[in-house]
């Protein structure tokens, strides 16, 4: 029961956070009106009609293709909905509609595929997808879901973003080494 409320929660700030206007469109990815942040330890009471001004629900497809479990981190973009899952390692991308246009599900330890996935980004300039593996490298998709190269990682962390041509790494407070 826990589990669902907590889905029926990110869901809905999920599509709150999805409306932009076109004045918006240039905003950051590092923070803005496209990204949400989930805190998985700090959950509050939040009175939505004072945040809000409308909600809209989007159901995602669901199959046993399509699996949502430990849903960490969301992100709109360009009419897409990207949803990481931590716990089935999976990055799917969904229609506004709620529709899956596609999924990055490459786990392993070959060159285009990742250990562990913690998070993910865009990069609107480049209109690249970067997904984070833990201690040894950056994937890059395009939008469509295609692996096109790889960025080496020397630092271990927990999440990064992408600001233009700018990575930021958090590492959580643990010791990193170059």
């Amino acid at each position: 029961m826990k589990i669902k409320l907590l889905q029926a929660f990110l869901l809905v700030i999920l599509f709150f956070g999805c409306n932009t206007s076109s004045k918006d469109s240039k905003s950051s990815t590092l923070e803005g009106p496209n990204t949400i942040f989930i805190i998985k330890d700090e959950l509050t009471k939040i009175n939505y009609s004072k945040v809000f001004d409308s909600v809209k629900y989007v159901v995602l497809d669901t199959s046993d293709d399509i699996l949502l479990s430990e849903v960490t981190r969301l992100k709109c973009f360009d009419s897409c909905i990207y949803v990481l899952d931590e716990r089935t390692q999976t990055l799917f991308s969904f229609s506004m509609n709620g529709k899956m246009n596609w999924k990055i599900q490459d786990k392993g330890r070959g060159p285009d595929e990742y250990y562990q996935l913690r998070d993910f980004d865009i990069d609107c300039n480049k209109k690249e997808i970067y997904l984070f593996s833990t201690y040894d490298k950056i994937l890059v998709y395009n939008f469509e879901g295609d692996f096109l190269h790889t960025v080496p990682v020397k630092l271990s962390g927990s999440s990064f973003a992408i600001n233009s041509d700018t990575m930021y790494m958090y590492n959580g407070g643990n010791n990193n080494t170059t």
